[in-house]
């Protein structure tokens, strides 16, 4: 298993966050914006203020809370050998 398991999900998907960022993109070039339902109960429709990022994070199930842990953590990695380097003189 990954140290990073989170970032090799994301990874699989690829592609597929791609193709859907992409798409997704071109919607406001074909006169559609997204949006979401207005839970007040009359069902509205109000422009969405959540990012393509936060969407296609959710539809594909990638949790970017634990992407930026990964990132933190992969920095922490590197400096922590930067240091072990520095060190030992390489």
């Amino acid at each position: 298993m990954s140290k990073y398991p989170e970032h090799e999900k994301m990874h699989k998907v690829q592609e597929e966050s791609r193709a859907i960022g992409e798409f997704l993109e071109a919607l406001p070039q074909l006169g559609l914006t997204l949006a979401d339902v207005d839970i007040d109960g009359f069902g509205r429709l109000l422009p969405t203020h959540r990012s393509i990022q936060d969407i296609i994070a959710q539809h594909l199930g990638i949790d970017l809370k634990v992407i930026e842990q990964e990132k933190q953590q992969m920095l922490e990695t590197i400096r922590r050998n930067n240091a072990e380097d520095r060190e030992l003189g390489r």
